[in-house]
């Protein structure tokens, strides 16, 4: 149920703030800020399009740097702001405010491509169990369709009722609630296994919770650290050999972590297995407290001479901590 929540709230959000004003109704809001409709028109068609293309390419490569969760929030965070510059920009209607005009609708078409168009394709690919997965695509790509249709329906109707200005504010109105959405259901995915996000989902724990912290917590430390100080606190004479078994050993724990990792999860369920890396956790605590020293602001050399002195390894920085 989260994974549909998800799936199909992110498609709802995506139609209903402001694509189909954006497209429907930006050449008449040129023509009242002071251009002629056909100018209005090829600007609208250039604009978006050039602006989508390049965005889009954009939104390929941070996707997967700065995670989805961020691109959402500044994709519908934009949208916000866009929507309102565009209603405030139809509500006055005078040329003097053809230059808003632009900056609202680049915003907004920059806002939907970077996040609000390709991000539900996306997570709708990543959050649906291996077994529900062609199941829950086929909804989400049904709910789609159907949110469009309606939106695209109740335009007209909306603009008679509500006029352009409207119509755009409650697009941004719109928009600030799928910020809410996106915070309150939407998890970050960025860097995860599927068998992983399926685990999650499994445990029981609430879906906004995967990803965080635990995928900081490996990105900021977990991750690159031991890289860091293997290539520190070996000896000179010894560092080629010392990185050659750092690096051995890396491949061996993690082979052996993925052979066990079936095993521990048909003895102890999913929450078991968590509990147990839990676990480890605090050990690795306690390890990092006994045995790993502080090496920043160090030359290599003065490492080495620690090294041979004698003295354990942990108090290798000691004095400059102090």
């Amino acid at each position: 149920r989260p994974a549909l929540v998800a799936g199909a709230g992110l498609f709802f959000f995506q139609q209903v703030t402001g694509i189909g004003a954006a497209i429907h109704f930006a050449p008449t809001v040129f023509a009242q800020a002071g251009f002629d409709d056909g100018g209005a028109r090829v600007a609208t068609t250039l604009g978006f399009g050039a602006l989508n293309i390049a965005v889009m390419i954009l939104a390929m490569v941070l996707m997967d740097r700065v995670g989805r969760r961020l691109l959402l929030f500044v994709g519908f965070g934009g949208a916000a702001l866009s929507l309102a510059m565009l209603a405030g920009v139809a509500a006055i209607g005078t040329p003097d405010v053809q230059v808003f005009a632009f900056m609202g609708l680049a915003l907004y078409g920059a806002s939907f491509s970077l996040a609000i168009g390709p991000l539900p394709w996306v997570l709708a690919a990543e959050v649906f169990p291996l077994t529900l997965r062609g199941a829950g695509l086929a909804f989400a790509t049904l709910s789609n369709w159907v949110f469009g249709l309606l939106a695209l329906l109740a335009l007209p109707a909306l603009e008679a009722a509500m006029g352009f200005a409207g119509v755009f504010a409650l697009s941004a109105l719109m928009s600030v609630l799928a910020l809410l959405f996106g915070a309150r259901c939407i998890p970050e995915t960025k860097g995860l296994a599927l068998e992983e996000i399926e685990a999650h989902l499994r445990s029981g724990r609430p879906l906004r919770t995967l990803g965080a912290p635990y995928g900081a917590s490996f990105s900021l430390a977990i991750g690159p650290l031991p890289w860091v100080l293997a290539a520190e606190v070996f000896p000179l004479t010894l560092r080629g050999a010392g990185l050659a078994f750092a690096t051995l050993s890396n491949w061996v724990f993690g082979l052996l972590a993925l052979l066990a990792l079936p095993a521990l999860e048909a003895a102890m369920g999913f929450a078991g297995v968590f509990a147990l890396s839990a676990l480890m956790s605090v050990l690795a605590l306690l390890f990092g407290a006994r045995c790993i020293p502080e090496t920043k602001g160090l030359a290599l050399e003065e490492i080495e001479a620690h090294l041979r002195s004698g003295r354990p390894l942990r108090t290798l920085g000691a004095p400059a901590r102090r």
